[in-house]
């Protein structure tokens, strides 16, 4: 007998509802205009901003020190929950890094996640990220921060070892992946450390970088995430 799937459950979008955001400081600001059931529901940032007592349908939200270009990839993730294949550097980590920030700074987690997984996935065709990019992840982030972990994740796992004299990482990026060099060699049997020393991004649990919440819980993650539940994300935080 074949099994009937759960029926998937279409909310009606109200194309009229929109809000506007200025993003970009003047003179080169640029006004977008979205629509409220579809960015409302995605964003805890935007939604508390037009929650606000004194928010009206002509109140603009300010995201003035944000680029359009970034967040016009953040726009293309939410319509089509892809990253936009020309947004991205065949060269660099940068660009993705930014990317996320922008979508963990809206809070969220959907949008993030579909980031993160792109990261992870080119990270086989990029070398791990420049001290330059390390910097900007550790300013932009907080402690437990799914991109620092994989940002550590990338030096223990698939440094080469060869680095450049000009390379200065951030001390608590050093200390990060110093701690995991830590865990993996009282956790691990002798003769399995070397393979969890050389176990690459794709060979790991992608949802181990994944983020949700109350509007994205794990479940409806196509992804199996068992990390990075609001509880975990709250613990991790104590703990550091």
């Amino acid at each position: 007998m074949p099994t009937l799937e759960k029926p998937t459950v279409q909310c009606e979008l109200h194309y009229q509802r929109t809000f506007q955001v200025a993003v970009e400081a003047a003179p080169e600001s640029k006004i977008y205009t979205l629509h409220e059931d579809i960015f409302l529901s995605r964003s805890t940032f935007l939604r508390a901003a037009r929650s606000q007592h004194w928010a009206t349908d002509e109140t603009i939200t300010d995201l003035t020190d944000e680029k359009p270009k970034i967040f016009e990839a953040y726009l293309h993730c939410i319509y089509r929950d892809e990253v936009n294949k020309h947004y991205k550097s065949n060269h660099a980590h940068q660009p993705l890094f930014e990317l996320y920030v922008l979508a963990d700074k809206l809070e969220d987690a959907k949008t993030a996640n579909v980031i993160i997984d792109e990261i992870v996935e080119r990270s086989k065709d990029i070398l791990i990220p420049t001290a330059t990019e390390a910097r900007y992840v550790y300013t932009h982030s907080v402690t437990g921060s799914p991109l620092r972990m994989l940002l550590v994740d990338l030096l223990v796992h698939e440094w080469d070892g060869v680095a450049e004299k000009s390379r200065i990482f951030p001390k608590q990026l050093l200390l990060d992946a110093m701690s995991e060099y830590a865990r993996i060699q009282v956790e691990c049997a002798e003769a399995e450390v070397v393979a969890a020393f050389t176990t690459t991004l794709q060979e790991q649990d992608y949802g181990r970088y994944h983020v949700h919440n109350g509007e994205y819980p794990a479940s409806d993650c196509s992804t199996e995430c068992v990390y990075n539940t609001e509880e975990d994300s709250a613990e991790s935080m104590e703990e550091s």
